[in-house]
């Protein structure tokens, strides 16, 4: 309250005086009691007094406004102090710092890649013939090769519906709990989805497949020569027999088929078998 500032109560106690002696003034002149010069001399002590309380209360407003930006101005800095400090928004490890104390930044910029580990993704590639197969929601067994022999858990969140052209599987990802900490991202991982589905599989070493074109062919035996075979690959995986593909259509079991020592094959070459099966391998049922 302005009237409760002591500068504000003192102009207002001599502007309440001057007011009394100029109506005092006013009835003694009407009096012929003074002089004209008198009259005029408090009239003046009056307006001086009524502008000093005027300007009295101005400048309690001006102190007003003075600390109201004084707070905004507060509060701003409270903020900016506030944005200066990095907070995560989820807890977690740095993988990476990208900036160093006392750089200058722009507006934007990356200073930090954060890592969570309380959870972590798996992202799985199928093969896109167990596409009817993969439910959401679906818990499934997960290996690694820092921990084997241990089982860990992890519940489909969801399937990509579209399937990749060049490995003919489909990406689903897996959430799994990772409180201790053990799992590393970007750890490889195996996964075993449960199904119901039943059925022999052939694999065949990365080195028995040839890629051209678009088109995959493998060389068949036959005899002591070879013929070209295409052949549609369902998926690739890798393991301790290191990596290999699943084929979907263009073999059957007990195909034996011909990787070359030397050189290349081409279709009708005579090959001779190796002791030790090295250049013809039955491929693996599973």
């Amino acid at each position: 309250d302005p009237q409760k500032i002591a500068s504000v109560q003192r102009a207002e106690a001599d502007l309440f005086d001057a007011d009394q002696k100029y109506t005092r003034a006013q009835e003694m002149f009407r009096d012929n009691l003074i002089s004209q010069q008198q009259l005029d001399e408090a009239a003046s002590r009056y307006q001086s007094t009524k502008a000093t309380y005027t300007v009295a209360l101005q400048e309690v407003d001006r102190l007003k406004a003075l600390l109201v930006s004084s707070e905004a101005s507060e509060k701003l800095s409270e903020k900016k102090l506030n944005d200066s400090t990095i907070r995560a928004p989820f807890p977690g490890s740095i993988k990476t710092r990208d900036v160093h104390p006392g750089e200058y930044l722009r507006v934007q910029s990356p200073v930090m890649v954060l890592v969570r580990t309380d959870r972590l993704r798996a992202r799985l590639a199928v093969p896109e013939r167990w596409a009817g197969w993969v439910k959401d929601g679906v818990t499934i067994d997960l290996h690694v090769e820092a921990f084997p022999g241990e089982t860990f858990h992890g519940r489909i969140s969801r399937i990509n519906p579209a399937v990749a052209q060049d490995s003919r599987t489909f990406e689903a990802e897996a959430l799994l709990v990772n409180l201790d900490a053990r799992l590393k991202p970007g750890f490889f991982v195996q996964a075993s989805i449960p199904s119901e589905k039943e059925e022999k599989t052939i694999f065949l070493p990365e080195n028995a497949v040839n890629y051209r074109y678009g088109v995959y062919k493998v060389f068949l035996l036959d005899g002591n020569r070879v013929s070209e075979r295409q052949i549609r690959p369902a998926g690739q995986t890798e393991d301790d027999r290191g990596r290999r593909f699943e084929v979907a259509e263009g073999l059957k079991p007990g195909d034996r088929v011909a990787v070359a020592v030397a050189g290349e094959l081409h279709d009708g070459a005579v090959v001779q078998e190796q002791p030790g099966g090295s250049p013809g391998d039955v491929p693996a049922m599973k």
